[in-house]
């Protein structure tokens, strides 16, 4: 019983992550603005045709540096909703640092590992994300820094200890866990019945 209840919640928890994705962009804007709400299967194999001409033609013009990289994020301005599923919001790409020349600047000379410098890292991305229109879960932080969700939680209430007048980072991370806290919720309401049923 305990493992189940672990894969449904992995599988509901990082299942919306794995949902951000070109395909599912694309996905979105056919069915909501050309008619292809009931045509799921067309829209895929054309999403797939469509995304193989783009890799074939379209060159990267995204400059991405040393140490950054290129998530998705949930719009800023997209309304999150109990029941919304990661396809149906509209998705923004965001370049992250998550190695800066000033991290291992600091590393080198001020003698800090990884670990006392995560709050600051954790606060850079979820700024950088907001300055390009963008909104990150704590569950998007963790993998991208590949660590539990719960010390992306800590690093934030750490960050937050240290910076109390960081308006903005307040601001950041209040929005985050009102758009997001609905996820584990959901999870609760809808695991427990699951959890009676027997085995397939």
């Amino acid at each position: 019983m305990k493992d189940r209840f672990k894969r449904l919640y992995y599988k509901t928890i990082y299942g919306p992550l794995a949902a951000k994705n070109i395909h599912n962009i694309l996905k979105k804007e056919l069915m909501d603005q050309f008619g292809f709400e009931n045509m799921g299967l067309i829209a895929d194999s054309l999403i797939k045709r469509f995304i193989e001409i783009m890799n074939e033609y379209t060159p990267d013009k995204k400059q991405i540096l040393p140490g950054q990289i290129l998530w998705l994020a949930i719009a800023e301005n997209d309304r999150g909703a109990p029941g919304k599923f990661v396809w149906m919001s509209r998705l923004v790409p965001v370049i992250l640092t998550l190695v800066s020349p000033e991290d291992l600047e600091q590393m080198a000379r001020e003698r800090r590992n990884h670990i006392e410098l995560r709050p600051q890292v954790v606060s850079r991305v979820l700024k950088e994300a907001k300055a390009q229109g963008g909104v990150l879960s704590f569950h998007d932080v963790a993998v991208l820094l590949g660590i539990h969700p719960s010390q992306v939680s800590r690093a934030v209430h750490k960050y937050h200890q240290e910076h109390p007048d960081d308006v903005l980072f307040t601001n950041i991370t209040k929005n985050i866990r009102t758009r997001f806290c609905h996820i584990v919720e959901q999870f609760t309401i809808w695991a427990k019945p699951q959890l009676t049923k027997s085995e397939p």
